[in-house]
């Protein structure tokens, strides 16, 4: 009864997950590319630090492989053992989970630094909630305003994200790979459970996360590659920062050269 309980999870989770992929192709094709609308001002603003930066890409690169390995080993029973045969699958499996297990410590290390270094930004503020109201901005056209971290991305990115989904998987995950601790039977299996609920889950959050961040919004990926924003997205998108940004007295700088002369902000 385990078994089948495990598979029936695993085929409605794949299920969601493929459903949750094509509602975001959906959106987007719907919504379009969210353009600069004023146009690029040619002026930039720090947004993210190296440190940040370098974090950010250790666990989204790590994620991947996880995701890969975990969700392959999920799905290539049926898809593989018809095509290579129970000798290829098996030689998969066995570099899987190898993969998956030599990765996961590292990649707990990695969440768990993300969390406590993002904690200050996802704060909840008063005019998240505006946010929700109206949408995100996304249907009306008018952009609510928002920190540095807009409020769905407080919510959905960090807090069910990171913080929650981060923390099942992450620790279910030591447990089913570090088992000769005095773990009983139940707590394997319950631990498994949960790394397989959470994992999709949290898969499906990184990729709206990933489209959004990459072709759903102009000039956000940006942020995370050179640490630097047009001034005219920081306006749009988060401009209580961005006033926070001129009080402080940041002088935005011409994108066509710039140094990162204010990496600690």
């Amino acid at each position: 009864m385990e078994q089948i309980s495990d598979n029936a999870i695993a085929s409605y989770g794949v299920g969601a997950l493929g459903l949750g992929i094509l509602m975001l192709v959906l959106i987007y094709a719907i919504r379009g590319r969210v353009r600069i609308e004023p146009g690029r001002a040619n002026k930039t603003v720090p947004r993210w630090t190296s440190f940040e930066r370098v974090v950010h890409w250790y666990v989204a690169i790590l994620f991947v492989f996880l995701a890969l390995t975990g969700l392959g080993l999920l799905l290539t029973r049926m898809a593989v053992i018809p095509v290579v045969g129970r000798q290829g699958f098996t030689a998969w499996t066995d570099l899987a989970v190898s993969i998956h297990n030599l990765l996961g410590p590292a990649f707990a290390a990695g969440v768990l630094v993300m969390i406590v270094m993002w904690m200050r930004n996802n704060i909840p503020a008063r005019y998240d909630w505006d946010y929700f109201k109206q949408g995100g901005g996304i249907a009306a056209g008018k952009y609510p305003s928002a920190g540095k971290v807009q409020a769905g991305d407080k919510l959905f990115v960090y807090w069910l994200g990171l913080v929650i989904a981060g923390t099942v998987v992450c620790t279910s995950g030591l447990i089913l790979e570090f088992p000769d601790y005095g773990q009983s039977t139940e707590t394997m299996r319950l631990s498994g459970t949960l790394h397989l609920i959470g994992a999709l889950a949290w898969t499906l959050i990184i990729l709206g996360h990933a489209l959004l961040g990459s072709l759903g919004v102009e000039g956000a990926f940006e942020a995370m590659t050179c640490g630097r924003v047009d001034v005219n997205f920081a306006k749009q998108h988060h401009d209580v920062w961005a006033e926070e940004l001129m009080q402080m007295g940041v002088t935005p700088q011409s994108s066509q050269n710039f140094e990162e002369s204010s990496d600690d902000l």
